[in-house]
């Protein structure tokens, strides 16, 4: 399908999308990424015929753009292409985007009041267009907050945890006290910034699968194969992908010029696997500890157990390694162990060697 097939018609927009998301090569992509944009496009029919007609025009162009954008990102990320395929993975497991908030919204509610005196010493709700005071953190939350900034995920810059508390002045800058409501504004500000960088737990069935993924446990069909347009014709975007996938190098989509981070790749089940562990680096997951009463939170690794991968070659790989002493080095053998060289010997073996052809031994030494 062709780009400028899908930026005539919504309808177009919409075939094009959905048919990019069949090819993605993550199967839980796939259904997730379908489902979203069925939702946005069922979202925005009554929004539109609820605008004026200068209105709806101009917002109908701009939906027909972030389509036509969003559909540039789904060809990339089914080419291989490191960064799109890795947005797409984040949007599916919930790192960034509309999933992010729907795993984190169990964790801002406050616990049950255990008696009332609890319920007493909550803070009261700040009137109309007042901050208030910030609800107190859940348990689940805080546990989750202590562990991601002990743990400090691997590529993750912006969701770095610096501090969990809010640095607050005694006094501001005329050395006066600090007001009450820029005390609640620097509150409001630090809480907010928080919970954009905090990771939310994946449920445990998904966590699993992912790090079975990771590990190579769970079975990787391989790429989805292209099926043919209508008519028996295949447009040239789709011969692209095909030979991109079959062939051992991969050729970059036609018309695009691509970044080194934009580039195909190979759909391997290394490369999956790779791609995988990237995600799953960021991914925890929170279970709930009886005996302790505490939240016990587990999170990821780029390899699926925090372990290098284990060289299963077994003797036939290891012969290769004959002679090399505990050391890593080669061992040379002693005049006293029975006609060998002395190190001297092999030293003056060595570079004699190392001496050029229209050289001798006795002229290089002079």
């Amino acid at each position: 399908m062709s780009m400028a097939s899908v930026s005539h018609s919504p309808l177009h927009s919409l075939r094009g999308l959905l048919r990019e998301c069949s090819y993605l090569p993550d199967p839980r992509a796939r259904s997730y990424i379908a489902a979203h944009i069925l939702h946005r496009y069922r979202a925005s029919g009554p929004a539109l015929r609820a605008l004026q007609a200068s209105d709806r025009d101009r917002r109908a162009k701009e939906q027909l753009r972030l389509g036509r954008k969003a559909h540039s990102l789904l060809v990339r990320a089914n080419s291989g292409a490191p960064k799109p395929l890795l947005k797409v993975l984040h949007l599916t497991y919930g790192r960034v985007g509309k999933r992010r908030h729907q795993l984190l919204a169990p964790l801002l509610r406050p616990d049950v009041p255990a008696d009332h005196a609890t319920v007493a010493a909550l803070p009261e709700p700040g009137r109309s267009g007042d901050l208030g005071a910030w609800p107190p953190m859940s348990t689940q939350l805080a546990a989750l907050v202590r562990s991601q900034k002990q743990r400090n995920p691997l590529g993750a810059n912006k969701t770095t945890l610096r501090r969990i508390e809010p640095e607050v002045p005694e006094t501001n800058i005329w050395k006066r006290p600090l007001p009450k409501k820029r005390e609640k504004r620097i509150r409001w500000e630090f809480h907010k910034e928080l919970l954009e960088r905090i990771l939310p737990p994946l449920p445990e069935a998904e966590w699993a699968e992912l790090r079975d993924r990771t590990i190579g446990k769970a079975r990787w069909g391989g790429p989805v194969p292209r099926r043919p347009r209508a008519g028996g014709e295949v447009c040239q975007l789709c011969l692209a992908e095909l030979d991109m996938r079959h062939f051992t190098r991969p050729t970059d989509i036609p018309g695009r010029p691509t970044a080194k981070r934009d580039r195909p790749h190979n759909l391997t089940r290394r490369y999956m696997q790779r791609m995988w562990g990237m995600v799953f680096a960021l991914c925890p997951t929170m279970r709930w500890d009886g005996s302790r009463r505490t939240w016990q939170v587990e999170w990821g690794s780029l390899w699926g157990d925090g372990v290098l991968r284990e060289i299963t070659g077994g003797e036939a790989d290891l012969a290769m390694f004959d002679g090399v002493g505990e050391r890593g080095n080669i061992p040379t053998p002693t005049a006293s162990a029975g006609g060998g060289r002395t190190p001297r010997e092999a030293r003056e073996e060595l570079s004699a060697l190392e001496t050029p052809l229209h050289e001798s031994p006795r002229a290089s030494r002079i």
